[in-house]
This record gives structure tokens, C-alpha cells and sequence, in this order.
């Protein structure tokens, strides 16, 4: 199991979480542990957007050979969803929103979507019942005192950061289930587009992509996250056998 993180703090979130966990520096900088009997490797994607997720994936998979990749994170969500800051983000596919044409000064969408791993959506719905938001250290946990809520439907991935509220109210009128926004999850979606891993993406909201757009609800949203992934993974029980090793 390869667990994606793209900045410092979600990848710092992570690790605590595990048990006989450890890190490794270097080239290939990581944390490594346990969740119940799998073994986690938490991987840094070392950059934010879709190339450096892509690249990170690719690594990770010839690397350890994973059952699953997931994707573990921040994001921009949406007032009219009935967000909250902290609630977490999980699609049930991905779509990008960058592919289209350009005409006349006109914008036409041609969008591509991926859809994720069922059994991890399945694990996702499971853990969602489950007392998950427990993991998140109290020190973080104090700055929301009421139940976070977990939200399925489809994220918007491009390379723009956004901070537009029309950009994500046109986006919405062709995907009414969108529920967020970010920089990595198309990247990890095509690089095991065609090789075995199952795919699947937990990202927490910490903005909302409009003009008041903070950093300041990162730190909670990275924690929130990493504990929702915990109880995702534990949701799956244990591996179904030894995996060999990556070849070479």
C-alpha cells in the first residue's frame, strides 16, 4: 500500500499514524509502518500538480508494487455543497478540466474522467461510519468542535490554483456532483491508468477556491485526511497474501 502526499505537512500528518513507522531519507525520502497488517509507505510527491503526482506514482509503483495508490491531501471545496472546513473530500472519479478548445476566444470543455477504485470508495462509505475524526491529535481537533462530514461525488483536477467562486459555479453546471478542486489526482489517475494498482483519492477541504481563499485551515484539513486514510485502510482488513516485490 503507497500513500501520496504532496506537500510536507500531509506527508507529516501521515506517519504518527502508523505504527513501527519510521522514516527514510534521500532520494526516495519516505515513511514506512504498519496499518493493522498492511505495510504503508507514505510517499512524498516532492511538488504540487498533476506532472509531479504522475511522476511520484510511476516511482512508487515500480518502487513497491502496490496493491492500492492513494492520493492524500488538501483541497479547494464549495459552499454550496454544504462544506465545512475539514470535511472531507472523496471522488468517485476525477475529471480534468484543462483538455478542451480554444476558438474565436471561446473556452469549449472536452473533459476527461477517470473513475476510482470501487473496493476503495467501498472502504471510503465504511470508515465514513466509524469514529475515524478520533485520530486527529486534540491539539488540531480543538479548532472544529462539531462532527466532519464526508463527501462523495466528482473533483475537478487541473494545474491552476483556484480562487475564482463563477470559475467553480460554471464548472458545476456541467458536473452538478463536483465537490472540490485540486492540483494531484489526474496525475496519480493516469499513471495506473494502465498497470495493476487500484486507485483512490482522500482529500480534506481547507479552502473554499473563491476570494477567501486562506492557508489557514491546511494544518487541521492535512490531519483530518491523514486520520480518514487510517480508518479507509483499516475498512479494506488485512492483504490477501505477500505481494512480490517490485522487479529489478
Amino acid at each position: 500500500m503507497v500513500v501520496l502526499a504532496a506537500l510536507g505537512m500531509e506527508a507529516a500528518a501521515l506517519g504518527p499514524l502508523l505504527t513501527d513507522w519510521s522514516a527514510t531519507p534521500g532520494m526516495r525520502s519516505h515513511y514506512a509502518g504498519y496499518i493493522g497488517s498492511r505495510r504503508v509507505v507514505v510517499y512524498p510527491i516532492a511538488g504540487s500538480g498533476n506532472l509531479h503526482a504522475a511522476i511520484a506514482a510511476r516511482d512508487a509503483i515500480a518502487t513497491w508494487n502496490p496493491e492500492y495508490v492513494i492520493l492524500c491531501g488538501i483541497a479547494g471545496g464549495f459552499r454550496t455543497q454544504h462544506q465545512h472546513l475539514g470535511d472531507i473530500l472523496v471522488p468517485t472519479q476525477v475529471v480534468n478540466y484543462e483538455t478542451g478548445k480554444l476558438s474565436n476566444g471561446i473556452f469549449e470543455h472536452r473533459y476527461e474522467a477517470y473513475h476510482a477504485s470501487h473496493k476503495l470508495i467501498k472502504a471510503a462509505e465504511f470508515a465514513g461510519r466509524t469514529s475515524w475524526w478520533a485520530r486527529i491529535p486534540p491539539e488540531v481537533a480543538s479548532k472544529r468542535s462539531d462532527k466532519l462530514k464526508v463527501h462523495f461525488g466528482v473533483l475537478a483536477s487541473g494545474e491552476k490554483v483556484i480562487a475564482d467562486k463563477e470559475w467553480g459555479d460554471s464548472l458545476r453546471r456541467d458536473w452538478p456532483q463536483l465537490i472540490g478542486v485540486e492540483m494531484e489526482s489526474l496525475g496519480v489517475a493516469h499513471a495506473t491508468y494502465d498497470v495493476e494498482p487500484a486507485w483512490g483519492v482522500v482529500k480534506a477541504v481547507s479552502d473554499f477556491a473563491d476570494a477567501h481563499k486562506r492557508d489557514n485551515w491546511q494544518h487541521f484539513a492535512a490531519s483530518a485526511a491523514a486520520a480518514f486514510v487510517v480508518a479507509m485502510i483499516e475498512a479494506l482488513g488485512p492483504p490477501p497474501a505477500e505481494r512480490p516485490p517490485a522487479p529489478g
